[in-house]
């Protein structure tokens, strides 16, 4: 491992900006030392830095263009008031791929622009970690039109690991935003309503404050997880957007005075009665399925028989039966009809003592 530092400002693939003569290697820790280099190419290094060490002075910083990667191992801010990397460039593409993004006197990285830059930040971004510094990881100060990704864990320490000003931010988080017990994890002091933020889990630790704030002022902030302290401290200040993406299950989620669950459709689709079994009409699952089981009425069912929810009226008795077969003695078919020439015991008798 050598210390590689800039001896003059300038574009990083000229040799001549270098203490060493040549373009620093993965096996570099390199300084700006006071000067500002506009990083023009793919580079590899251990990390980027613009504190102080033995034969290097702080201050400076590392200017980004569009269109190339940054891998590194750390890349982390020594000196106030100055951001290490600087991201400037109307429009375009940047990845930075680093373990560990860490806020010091001054930001990690600041991103300043007013058209459609596309940020991919690989790695996990903590805000700084001494009072001295108090500044983010990563700071979108100024400008408008940015779509940027964190794929990693964004932890608060002293101070917030995203703070958010720029109008129009689009930022997701794949990852978990963690507060500390004074500061949010990612920080949204804009009053624009355009900003979106999206963030796989808020946790916020016991006596801690929101993971993310002043979230009413975002047009689309949708969290996936959210974790309580032990003290009950809530991870999200403002209103929250529950993602509906297949698979998510939330529980105990307070609106108003009361606790409900709330799910998505396709995870209980398995554990609800199938459309045959509900009754004709009643629409269930909200609202995505109707029942197709038709139920006869009370009425239609023998006394005492169990029917839906209740019990059947119809009563069979030998009054109800003699009164059905004589309700019509003379249409075709009827008792009344088959008997009408029927000879009685009398009849019979009489005929034949007539004949005597």
């Amino acid at each position: 491992m050598a210390i590689v530092y800039a001896v003059k400002t300038g574009s990083w693939n000229d040799t001549t900006v270098w203490n060493t003569g040549a373009l620093p290697t993965s096996a570099d820790d390199v300084y700006s030392n006071t000067f500002t280099v506009t990083i023009n190419q793919n580079i590899n290094v251990i990390s980027l830095r613009n504190g102080a060490t033995t034969g290097v002075t702080a201050g400076g910083q590392f200017v980004a263009q569009s269109g190339f990667t940054y891998v590194c191992d750390s890349i982390v801010s020594g000196i106030g008031g100055i951001a290490l990397i600087n991201i400037n460039f109307g429009s375009g593409t940047l990845v930075i791929t680093a373990n560990t993004i860490i806020g010091g006197l001054g930001r990690a990285i600041a991103v300043n622009t007013s058209a459609s830059l596309d940020l991919t930040i690989n790695g996990n971004v903590f805000g700084s970690p001494t009072t001295t510094g108090s500044t983010d990881g990563i700071g979108f100060v100024t400008g408008t039109g940015c779509t940027a990704t964190i794929n990693g864990n964004c932890t608060a320490q002293i101070s917030a690991a995203v703070g958010t000003v720029m109008v129009g931010l689009n930022l997701t988080i794949n990852g978990v935003g963690t507060s500390s017990t004074t500061v949010p994890a990612i920080n949204n002091t804009t009053n624009s309503a355009t900003h979106s933020v999206t963030i796989t889990k808020a946790t916020t630790p016991d006596n801690g404050v929101a993971a993310v704030s002043n979230t009413g002022k975002l047009s689309t902030y949708t969290v996936k997880e959210i974790e309580q302290g032990v003290f009950g401290v809530v991870p999200i200040s403002g209103y929250v957007r529950l993602s509906t993406a297949s698979g998510a299950f939330y529980k105990g989620v307070t609106t108003g005075s009361s606790t409900r669950t709330l799910s998505d459709p396709a995870d209980i689709a398995g554990q609800v009665p199938a459309q045959t079994d509900v009754r004709f009409g009643v629409s269930y699952q909200g609202g995505s399925k109707t029942g197709s089981a038709y139920i006869p009425s009370p009425s239609s069912v023998g006394f005492g028989v169990p029917v839906d929810n209740t019990t059947g009226t119809a009563a069979l008795t030998p009054a109800s039966v003699w009164d059905y077969a004589t309700s019509s003695l003379t249409t075709s078919g009827s008792i009344g009809e088959r008997l009408k020439n029927a000879s009685t015991v009398d009849t019979t008798g009489d005929q034949l003592a007539a004949l005597l």
